[in-house]
């Protein structure tokens, strides 16, 4: 296997472990909502008494750690998206040194135009989360904000997938066209030889 197919294949493994992570993620937003809607929207409010004193505090308890788990997966699909990013530089760096051994190139500056405009969308809506992320604090009902989160990583997710698709494709084309370039090189060298 070459380089970029085993670390596309890696990439495409660590997504898995990303989605057991949202579903982590869900169970201890909804045990959060399941505890206390009520002590969210009162939170500003003096308890009353020792026991409101002990649930606030969980409350609060359980909302730090939501938003760490929250933050955490926020840095780690940071980092998928930089290392496909990384992916495309070298894509390019490639298809610069095609152009100079005088490939074809125009299907896979397509490709790789789709591909930024892809990478662009995925950025967006990591932005989206990231927005999400940061009013969950000042939410009078975290549960939504949490789910929102949910959802939106759930979209950044299959928008990484078409990303990662669109890198998988641009790597087969690029073979294709060294291949059959190789190939047609083959031809005409055995040609001459038989002349």
């Amino acid at each position: 296997m070459s380089r970029y197919a085993i670390m596309l294949t890696t990439l495409k493994h660590r997504m898995r472990n990303k989605i057991k992570f949202i579903s982590l993620l869900l169970a201890l937003t909804i045990s959060l909502a399941a505890f206390g809607t009520s002590l969210a929207q009162n939170s500003v409010a003096q308890p009353r008494n020792i026991d409101d004193l002990k649930q606030s505090r969980v409350l609060e308890a359980r909302k730090r750690s939501v938003k760490r788990l929250m933050n955490n997966h926020i840095s780690r699909v940071s980092r998928s998206i930089s290392k496909l990013s990384s992916v495309l530089d070298r894509i390019e760096t490639r298809r610069e040194k095609m152009v100079a051994a005088g490939y074809n190139v125009d299907e896979i500056d397509d490709m790789i135009a789709d591909a930024k405009l892809e990478k662009a969308t995925a950025e967006e809506m990591l932005n989206d989360a990231k927005a999400l992320y940061q009013q969950i604090d000042s939410a009078t009902d975290p549960k939504v904000k949490a789910q929102e989160f949910i959802d939106a990583m759930s979209d950044f997710r299959k928008q990484m997938k078409v990303f990662h698709g669109s890198l998988k494709e641009i790597v087969k084309e690029m073979r294709d066209v060294e291949g059959s370039n190789r190939l047609q090189n083959l031809r005409n060298n055995s040609g001459r030889e038989n002349n």
